[in-house]
């Protein structure tokens, strides 16, 4: 058992590159495993079911770092395996030409007399918020990622029920699938 776990301790997950694109502010979702393999699970109603995921974006690597390429819609379906562990991810926000730009990680920190909330300097400066949360839908533990991209100031509209409604909708449509 001692040798197991240092072996799972040695497993370090792939380095990242999320290419977005330059006018893009809200919800990125990645859903991985996206192979078309289909997966069998109940529904909430309890009712076994067969659900063939759609095929995603085949694997792509850029100087030994996997790449997501982040599409309009926020929604990207990958045929990357979902991985976890401390990884090193970088964001770029990408123009129309192809330049990229790094956008800063806004980290959550915990303050003094129990609050906490994210270090911004500049509330009106693009970036991403909420990098490396790993989700996961629904009974058939469709894995994925999600974060925000938006200013401090702008954040919170992300957050409201209409949007997440209307996000959620988004992504039933293009995985096919109810959540």
């Amino acid at each position: 058992m001692h040798l197991l776990i240092l072996c799972s301790c040695n497993q370090k997950p792939e380095p990242e590159t999320y290419l977005i694109p330059s006018d893009f502010i809200g919800k990125v979702n990645i859903l991985f495993n996206q192979n078309g393999t289909p997966v069998k699970y109940k529904n909430v109603n309890g009712q076994e079911v067969i659900h063939t995921p759609q095929i995603g974006e085949p694997v792509k690597y850029e100087n030994g770092r996997r790449v997501y390429e982040i599409p309009a819609s926020g929604i990207l379906l990958t045929q990357f395996k979902d991985e976890y562990g401390f990884v090193d991810r970088k964001y770029y926000s990408v123009d129309a030409t192809g330049k990229r730009t790094e956008l800063e990680v806004f980290k959550f920190e915990h303050f003094k007399k129990d609050s906490a909330g994210y270090v911004v300097k500049n509330n009106i400066q693009k970036g991403v918020f909420g990098d490396g949360t790993s989700v996961s839908y629904g009974n058939m533990n469709l894995k994925a990622q999600d974060f925000y991209v938006s200013a401090y100031n702008q954040l919170d509209s992300f957050f409201t029920k209409e949007y997440l409604k209307n996000f959620n909708e988004k992504v039933e449509r293009i995985t096919r699938l109810k959540l």
